[in-house]
């Protein structure tokens, strides 16, 4: 259906998206890691293609029952594609628990760890978020949009060539700390978001 053409669509809009950002990424001399992120930013960017439209936010919602480590149709890329394919959960899952130590250096493979580590952080601020006052699809839809502006933000302060995980991730961190002095979120909230991403990252074997 539509959603299945999109996500691979979206997926290499991704690619050109950060190849415009990052020329120097995709060079041949490039460290795994640093081709995983490309990899990882494709799928990235296919997740928050999603969750800018607000009537796929709301079928999320109500899918899920607001629990997005239940199985959807945003954390299981191109279900239908993958399939088709003979693979059981998509192209690639997001909600996955994969650490560095259980994946090689082939960047579609390394890239799930990070994929896996920005969808734990997006699914831990929605949950810290989530109050009754609010309807959970609006809460969704504007962190989601927070999220992408702190993962474009800090890969746009990462090193030009051959970036690691750790370089993302640590200037997230600094980006959302300045966030909270700016004024842009409260303390409180850059407290728990810093506190999710170091979380999520280690948990993976991913050094900050």
């Amino acid at each position: 259906g539509v959603q299945t053409c999109a996500l691979p669509i979206s997926h290499e809009c991704g690619h050109a998206i950060l190849d415009g950002l990052r020329p120097q990424w995709l060079s041949s001399t490039a460290a795994p890691q640093t081709g995983a992120l490309h990899e990882a930013f494709g799928d990235i960017t296919a997740i928050f293609l999603t969750l800018s439209q607000f009537d796929q936010v709301e079928a999320i919602v109500a899918q899920t029952k607001s629990n997005l480590h239940d199985k959807t149709f945003l954390s299981d890329m191109a279900e239908e594609f993958g399939l088709a394919l003979g693979r059981a959960n998509g192209l690639r899952n997001a909600d996955n628990d994969l650490k560095l130590s259980q994946v090689g250096t082939e960047v579609h493979s390394l890239s799930q760890v990070f994929t896996g580590a920005i969808y734990d952080v997006l699914a831990d601020i929605f949950a810290s978020e989530r109050t009754s006052v609010r309807d959970d699809a609006l809460t969704l839809y504007d962190r989601a949009a927070y999220l992408l502006s702190l993962i474009l933000r800090g890969i746009m302060q990462a090193p030009v060539t051959n970036a690691t995980f750790t370089d993302v991730a640590n200037k997230m961190l600094a980006v959302t700390a300045a966030d909270a002095t700016a004024g842009i979120i409260t303390s409180a909230q850059a407290t728990s978001y810093r506190n999710f991403i170091r979380n999520r990252f280690s948990v993976r074997e991913i050094v900050l």
